[in-house]
């Protein structure tokens, strides 16, 4: 005999987590330990999230520089000194004498 259970489909998701242990500054211990009971989940939960969120946002960062090369070129500078390439420490950094 058939039971209607025998019609479902089950599925189990595997997460692997790897335990880890952080020190924590004492404000964000208190911090999370506030958040937690607030949205009434774990500590390690609202860690994890806010560590995740950060993780995106460090992601999706322009490392190429690209985005800083658009905004000097947007300035159309012109001009400046002719040796600049020869000299650049002494115009930068006020290094030694011009040559």
């Amino acid at each position: 005999m058939k039971r209607p259970l025998d019609r479902c489909i089950h599925l189990m998701y595997i997460h692997i987590m790897i335990r880890t242990q952080l020190y924590l500054d004492e404000d964000i211990h208190k911090y999370l330990t506030i958040l937690a009971k607030l949205g009434r989940e774990s500590m390690a939960k609202v860690a994890r999230d806010i560590l995740k969120e950060g993780i995106e946002k460090k992601k999706s960062l322009d490392k190429t520089g690209s985005g800083v090369i658009q905004k000097i070129l947007a300035i159309k500078a012109t001009g400046g000194p002719k040796d600049l390439s020869k000299n650049l420490d002494h115009y930068i950094y006020g290094g030694s004498e011009k040559t």
